[in-house]
């Protein structure tokens, strides 16, 4: 994994998976796999937007249900993306 994806992975398990010990990795589908739910989805949102300057809401989940594609999506908005 490069830095923003295990940055995004330590946000989902410490944070939105609340420290439960559930493995997945950056090719796991979060929302097909159930790992977040509708709330987290939110919260996920927020902290990518406040984090790297990225909306989620642009884009289909599809283009983010993976820690690989939303890492993709914020370092291809460039500079200032993590």
């Amino acid at each position: 994994m490069n830095e923003t994806e295990k940055q995004l992975h330590t946000f989902i398990a410490e944070v939105l998976l609340d420290g439960e010990e559930i493995e997945f990795d950056a090719e796991t589908p979060l929302l097909e796999y159930r790992l977040i739910d509708s709330l987290n989805v939110e919260q996920l949102m927020v902290h990518v937007q406040h984090t790297y300057a990225v909306s989620l809401e642009r884009h289909t989940p599809s283009q983010w249900n993976t820690i690989r594609k939303m890492a993709a999506l914020i370092q291809a908005a460039g500079p200032g993306a993590h």
